[in-house]
């Protein structure tokens, strides 16, 4: 999916042509996943404003508060219901997209539901569209507050891949992940029971001091690839790890190609409120 993804990237970048300031969340991370998760499901160019819309207000959260709010839940309902419709169509109308590639699969000799296929969409949408925008603005304001790692990105571009690998572990736009036991499990000395739900702290492993040296220090330099947890581990591994990957190298190919001296004010910056998430819903940054 290069071409296209470079092809997107393009498209945006060439609309915010001449302006000295734009906001990089809005103008541009918040965009670019959405279109190319979109791509994939075969979600109409159309729909993808309010899709992401939708998706912006169920992980929504309030400041004092960790519960998705009222506008999140209308939200979720908002997107089921498009999912539950563009699920049936696809199902009487294949096309050349994931969904229908969804519809068509016989596991094990037995087709999926429409509500598992909903459950996918319904997941890609959100987790192929968040969790990459934020990771987007989160490495380029990390090579701004860390201007010797952003110099050797500047002086060879192919070390854009070992700054995101970087970004990932030392602050990764998913810190927690929840899982339920299918066993008992013992660690440090405690033991935890079958069915007991439990965090997984994604952020805290990889600042882990007795795996890591100077982890709490952001260094391209690091030994790639290994083994940081990201894009978690296991059978439950990130499935859209490898298109995060390509969207990050080409998106920082080409916003560097473009601005390569942007300046990010991070007295404009605003964070998201989320439980997981981390990472920011608006960035300004100076690109003249």
């Amino acid at each position: 999916m290069e071409d296209d993804i470079r092809t997107l990237s393009t498209r945006h970048l060439d609309a915010l042509a001449g302006r000295d300031r734009i906001d990089l969340i809005g103008d541009y991370a918040a965009r670019l996943p959405m279109d190319v998760i979109s791509k994939l499901l075969g979600v109409p160019d159309a729909d993808q404003d309010r899709l992401r819309g939708w998706s912006d207000l169920l992980l929504h959260r309030e400041a004092d508060s960790p519960d998705v709010t009222p506008a999140g839940i209308e939200a979720a309902g908002h997107l089921y219901r498009y999912f539950a419709a563009f699920t049936a169509d696809r199902r009487s109308t294949p096309g050349d997209d994931f969904t229908s590639v969804l519809l068509a699969a016989e596991p094990d000799g037995e087709a999926l539901t429409d509500d598992q296929v909903i459950g996918f969409c319904f997941l890609l949408i959100i987790a192929g569209n968040e969790t990459t925008t934020k990771l987007i603005g989160n490495t380029l304001l990390a090579l701004q507050r860390h201007p010797a790692e952003r110099a050797k990105v500047l002086a060879d571009r192919g070390r854009i891949a070992d700054a995101v690998e970087e970004r990932l572990r030392y602050e990764g736009s998913t810190q927690v992940m929840a899982r339920t036991l299918t066993r008992d499990a013992e660690r440090h000395g405690t033991t935890m029971r079958e069915g007991a739900k439990v965090l997984l702290l994604l952020g805290s492993a990889n600042r882990d001091e007795r795996v890591w040296d100077r982890p709490d220090v952001f260094d391209i330099d690091r030994a790639w690839p290994t083994h940081h947890v990201g894009f978690g581990h296991g059978i439950h591994v990130c499935l859209g790890a490898a298109l995060a990957r390509l969207e990050m190298r080409v998106s920082l190919e080409e916003i560097l190609a473009r601005a390569p001296g942007y300046e990010i004010d991070e007295t404009g910056l605003e964070r998201v409120h989320s439980g997981n998430v981390r990472g920011y819903s608006s960035m300004p940054m100076l690109v003249g």
